[in-house]
């Protein structure tokens, strides 16, 4: 079964004085604290994870064709269009394009 995983910060509010603000102005400040982070230098000595390494190659598997859609879900998997890869099943569906021209 799954999880009941709403909060509130009811509680927050009355015993902290604590203020939400928008989530746009939240993502400024993280991001302008993150590139200030950067900039300094502060993850010069950091080791790259694993996750970092695997979305780097997740993205060059992408870039180079070597990912297919599974089903009708935005899973991918690797197999490309290599015939082994995807014996017995049909054709990828093609991402969406997004039109931007003025309407």
């Amino acid at each position: 079964m799954g999880q009941d995983w709403r909060f509130s910060s009811q509680k927050a509010r009355d015993e902290l004085g604590y203020m939400s603000r928008p989530l746009d102005d939240t993502l400024k400040a993280t991001i302008d604290w993150y590139v200030e982070l950067i900039e300094e230098g502060a993850f010069d000595d950091s080791r790259v994870s694993g996750l970092s390494r695997r979305a780097d190659s997740m993205r060059l598997a992408s870039r180079l064709g070597l990912l297919t859609r599974c089903g009708s879900g935005s899973a991918w998997s690797a197999g490309g269009s290599s015939p082994a890869g995807n014996r017995g099943r049909r054709a990828a569906p093609q991402p969406p394009v997004w039109d931007e021209s003025p309407k």
